[in-house]
């Protein structure tokens, strides 16, 4: 999932003095043990070991770990999904949900691979619809209630 910053291309360029930035950042990581309750944003690539509760959007590839947990609304490039997610997910282009996954919810994607053995509890749009941001209007307990096209 995570490519090295130091690929041939890039030696390539440094070699003969150019240098080319990351677009994408370093991976973000998000350990077992760690839980983040709100919304969260990431630039590149993440991988979700621990808990999300809330809002997550990822310009890049999702990974959620065998014992990741999210539970929200997700909006990302690609996903991978080992571990549990509940709430809606919104993928640009691929969902891969493997054996290990247990996903309910609503799902908005280009292209799905399902494994055989994976629980999939969903309603599923693969019209071309895309989530692109989430709603900022709260109801009166300040939580986010919707996700706009």
């Amino acid at each position: 999932m995570f490519a090295s910053s130091n690929g041939s291309k890039n030696s390539d360029k440094k070699k003969s003095g150019e240098s080319r930035p990351s677009v994408a950042g370093d991976p973000t990581s998000i350990g077992y043990g760690t839980v983040i309750r709100g919304e969260l944003e990431s630039q590149s690539d993440m991988r979700v070991d621990g808990e999300i509760h809330g809002d997550l959007t990822c310009h890049g590839k999702l990974i959620i770990g065998p014992k990741g947990v999210v539970d929200g609304r997700v909006i990302c490039d690609n996903a991978i999904i080992q571990g549990n997610f509940s709430g809606s997910i919104s993928v640009h282009e691929s969902l891969e949900v493997q054996q290990s996954a247990q996903m309910k919810g609503e799902i908005y994607t280009k292209q799905l691979h399902v494994h055989a053995g994976a629980i999939f509890n969903v309603t599923c749009d693969m019209s071309g619809k895309q989530i692109k941001s989430f709603t900022r209007p709260a109801d009166e307990k300040g939580e986010v209630v919707s996700m706009v096209n």
